[in-house]
């Protein structure tokens, strides 16, 4: 089982391999305010807002039942 941090580098990685294959300059900028330890905390993200957007899609996934439960 993840950690919900190990998740979200996970979901870095298949964001930044993604865009090695298609080259989108929006998933360039995406994959870089994803970036960690870019500030005084080595676990904040570039973009704070990240993180934060990050907790609300894990808190939703938990709320929901599972398909076809």
């Amino acid at each position: 089982m993840l950690t919900e941090r190990e998740a979200f580098r996970a979901a870095r990685y298949f964001i930044e391999q993604f865009n090695e294959r298609e080259q989108s300059d929006r998933l360039r900028l995406w994959v870089g305010w994803m970036a960690e330890g870019t500030w005084s905390d080595p676990l904040e993200t570039a973009d704070p807002a990240q993180w934060h957007d990050w907790v609300a899609a894990v808190d939703r996934v938990l709320r929901e039942p599972a398909p076809g439960a």
